[in-house]
């Protein structure tokens, strides 16, 4: 497995490579995602039965902190949504 200035090396290609399925080549960004995580995985010497559980894990792992601030922001949104109808329903004296 590769470790130290190579896996950065790895790294910046990966990410290159990422960018130009995206943008030059207009490739679906999850598919491209998912093309380059298990192509560097393989790259820095994972052995291929290990590959699909991490990279599989580490998805999860960030969709797993994605919603959690999906849903707070939705939480806040709608709370500021209902400010107005909750104003309305105050008393005229405080």
């Amino acid at each position: 497995m590769l470790t130290g200035p190579m896996l950065i090396v790895v790294f910046l290609i990966a990410l290159a490579f990422l960018f130009l399925l995206i943008i030059k080549w207009k490739v679906e960004p999850f598919l491209a995602l998912t093309v380059i995580a298990f192509g560097t995985a393989i790259a820095i010497g994972i052995p291929l039965k290990e590959v699909p559980g991490i990279v599989t894990s580490g998805f999860g792992n960030t969709l797993v902190g994605v919603g959690i601030l999906i849903g707070l922001r939705r939480h806040r949104s709608a709370s500021f949504l209902a400010l107005p109808v909750q104003l309305k329903r105050l008393p005229a004296r405080f």
